[in-house]
């Protein structure tokens, strides 16, 4: 089971899309990385109290954000596959495609796309860093036809 989903009470009326769909865009990265088909993530869809409470806790910041990244800590080889946890808060990301005129759908694989090139260790910190995630990101969405989140 390459994703996880988990779904906290806040979130249980919101039209979330399957685990197959997660899936389909895991195997992409997986792809466009050159990861075999046993890697796993969990994503945790949560409301914004609980996406404050963890970037405040794990960030020092104290308002929501629209994704958070724990990458695995675990350096055991037979745990290799497990590439670790992303966080999306769904009611922000519902909140930011409506103000930037963006399909829910195409956001929301924006934020996963984004969430788990975190957890294999891409960066947006310096701009030679954040070029090369974003051209990942854009590669990953035209797969699918989805334009740049950038332009």
């Amino acid at each position: 089971m390459p994703t996880e989903i988990q779904v906290s009470n806040c979130c249980e009326d919101f039209c979330l899309p399957q685990r197959e769909w997660f899936d389909a865009w895991l195997k992409i990265i997986c792809e466009l990385k050159g990861l075999g088909n046993d890697t796993e993530v969990v994503v945790r869809i949560c409301g914004s109290d609980e996406s404050r409470l963890l970037n405040d806790q794990f960030r020092g910041i104290k308002k929501p954000t629209n994704v958070l990244s724990f990458p695995s800590e675990i350096e055991l080889d037979e745990f290799a596959h497990l590439l670790g946890d992303i966080v999306i808060c769904w009611d922000l990301l519902i909140s930011e495609a409506e103000s930037q005129n963006k399909r829910l759908l195409d956001h929301a694989s924006h934020l996963f796309v984004h969430g788990v090139l975190h957890l294999l260790g891409h960066s947006h910190d310096e701009d030679s860093a954040a070029d090369e995630m974003e051209a990942l990101e854009i590669e990953a969405l035209g797969l699918k036809g989805i334009a740049s989140p950038y332009e």
